[in-house]
């Protein structure tokens, strides 16, 4: 099953799907997701985490911070 959806996330992301989907129309397997914002933040040191089972990248100020793209069982 093919689809997409479009929505304005007013907090932080915080996904749990399990065996789920990210919406209605999509399957719960292969698919993708994208986030995209700007964002302010204070001077500091900050962590980024997420958990996927197939790869992700995570692109700050166009530096590749986290560059997992690649077939995996579910890491963090």
């Amino acid at each position: 099953m093919l689809g997409w959806a479009i929505r304005c996330e007013n907090a932080p992301l915080d996904y749990e799907w399990g065996t789920g989907s990210p919406a209605v129309g999509i399957s719960a397997d292969n698919f993708t997701a994208r986030y995209t914002g700007t964002f302010t933040f204070e001077s500091g040191d900050y962590e980024f985490t997420a958990t996927t089972d197939d790869g992700m990248r995570v692109i700050v100020d166009g530096i590749t911070i986290i560059d997992e793209w690649r077939p995996q069982s579910a890491t963090t």
